[in-house]
């Protein structure tokens, strides 16, 4: 207050207590008390470095009091989008390749003393999706590094989800049960601790094996820990690093490929309708019963309609031929082939470029065609219809019936469109075009949010590097509309 700062800014910014004090009026100066009174303080502090809040610890043993205690949400700061230490620890993440993620402040500060300074903490919340997102910002690698009992260890299973959900690498170590990273390196030499952090990192499914995983098990129980395992696996957005991490597992636990496969995706649709029903729970909607109502409400991704339709064509028509300019080793020139829809599609233009649907019903399609192309096999319309899957059967069911390119289309351009067997081959062409087109957009609005971050944070480093991303990804975008041309309009 000497400096000039009135009670209510104090009140306001969680540095004081004023429980007597009258809501709507200015605080009474003689009522407030120290808020972090008798404990040692952390000031928090943002990216930049300024400081935005505090973190308060007793400093004796007492059951009664909290053990810490924290600014409240203000203006300035947001718990769940702050990370303790970023603004120290970033540079060296940088220089590292990878990030330590601990729990609290002083698991930060003693990893410090032992010369790591690549750690943050998630302290004064559980990790947030926010959190995640910025350590994303400056790696693709964490390492969690939580206490070894069972608090650390459950903390340390909803951490690795949100991590693997986000595209990250996730790592695992844990400490001896009774140990916390302050502990533990006040015990050990800097490089003891180093050596110990290096030679004890399990990937998540090792980690997982370990926790839920045992040869004395009864049946159920071992399902419902390989369950648990795929639960992870399920929320890594990469596709082929899913199949991957598959593959190990089903070496590992000699279970078939396939089988795995079947219950990852059906925990990815499991989870994608658990974001779909908090979408609609949000949404401002009243009169969900109106049609015309249905109709105005947005997609649930960007992509949605061309996946649709890219569906019902290859469903109904994924073994008409259609022909193709290819590159084949020992030819110079591109040589013209005739392929089915079915492989134009999911081979030449999805696998090739490894792109893959948004919504995991529609890539569970895919998938069980790249299957059966793999058998020499083109599945039909009555494949997918009389399908075990009952995911799989019922879009089948739901995409088949026969659907026309629309009217709009001669009326607009006096061209006579031709009988839909014929227009399969230009269809699908548009439709992968616009497919492909949404994407490339979706990760230039990205990158141009990541750009304007990195410009308020002067990190001139970065800022060449996602400008040049930007004008690459600028370029696709070009060549793909020059391409798109006149549109097919579907009905």
């Amino acid at each position: 207050m000497q400096a000039g700062y009135t009670a209510d800014i104090l009140l306001k910014a969680g540095l004081v207590n004023c429980p007597d004090c009258e809501e709507g009026k200015e605080p009474d100066v003689h009522k407030i008390y120290d808020k972090f009174f008798g404990r040692v303080i952390f000031p928090i502090a943002d990216i930049s470095g300024k400081i935005i809040g505090f973190s308060g610890r007793i400093l004796i043993d007492d059951k009664n009091v909290a053990k810490y205690i924290n600014s409240p949400q203000t203006i300035v700061y947001d718990k769940s989008k702050t990370l303790y230490g970023i603004h120290l620890a970033k540079k060296s993440i940088i220089q590292q390749g990878f990030c330590y993620l601990v729990e609290g402040n002083v698991d930060v500060i003693a990893l410090h003393k032992a010369g790591i300074e690549n750690v943050v903490a998630s302290s004064g919340t559980s990790l947030t999706a926010e959190q995640v997102k910025m350590i994303h910002r400056f790696t693709d690698k964490v390492i969690v590094l939580y206490d070894g009992d069972a608090a650390g260890i459950k903390a340390g299973i909803r951490a690795i989800d949100m991590l693997l959900e986000e595209g990250l690498e996730v790592k695992i170590v844990l400490l001896p049960d009774g140990e916390d990273p302050d502990s533990f390196v006040n015990q050990y030499s800097t490089e003891e601790v180093k050596e110990y952090l290096q030679n004890q990192q399990k990937d998540f499914i090792q980690f997982k094996k370990e926790l839920y995983h045992s040869e004395q098990q009864t049946p159920a129980e071992k399902a419902r820990a390989i369950e648990e395992i795929l639960q992870s696996v399920a929320r890594i957005p990469n596709e082929l690093q899913r199949r991957v991490y598959v593959q190990t597992l089903s070496n590992d636990l000699k279970i078939e490929e396939a089988t795995l496969l079947r219950n990852v995706q059906k925990i990815r649709q499991e989870l994608y309708h658990k974001k779909e029903n908090v979408i609609k729970e949000k949404s401002t909607i009243t009169d969900i019963e109106s049609p015309s109502l249905s109709e105005q409400m947005p997609a649930v991704t960007p992509t949605e309609a061309e996946e649709k339709e890219l569906l019902k064509h290859l469903i109904k028509y994924g073994n008409v031929l259609i022909k193709i300019e290819a590159e084949i080793e020992g030819f110079e020139d591109k040589q013209e082939l005739e392929v089915t829809t079915c492989e134009y599609v999911v081979l030449y233009e999805m696998k090739h470029d490894e792109v893959s649907f948004e919504i995991p019903e529609h890539q569970l399609l895919i998938d069980e065609i790249e299957n059966c192309l793999k058998n020499n096999f083109v599945p039909d319309e009555n494949y997918f219809i009389h399908h075990p899957h009952p995911v799989i059967s019922s879009i089948a069911i739901k995409y088949s019936e026969e659907h026309k390119l629309s009217p709009h289309w001669e009326l607009k351009y006096k061209i006579k469109t031709p009988p839909i067997i014929e227009g399969v081959d230009s269809a699908v062409r548009y439709l992968v075009l616009s497919f492909k087109e949404k994407k490339i957009r979706q990760l230039l609005l990205e990158k141009q949010q990541l750009l304007k971050k990195l410009e308020e944070e002067k990190q001139e480093t970065d800022i060449g590097h996602v400008l040049y991303e930007i004008h690459h990804l600028e370029e696709i975008k070009k060549e793909l509309n020059k391409r798109l041309g006149k549109r097919i309009l579907i009905v």
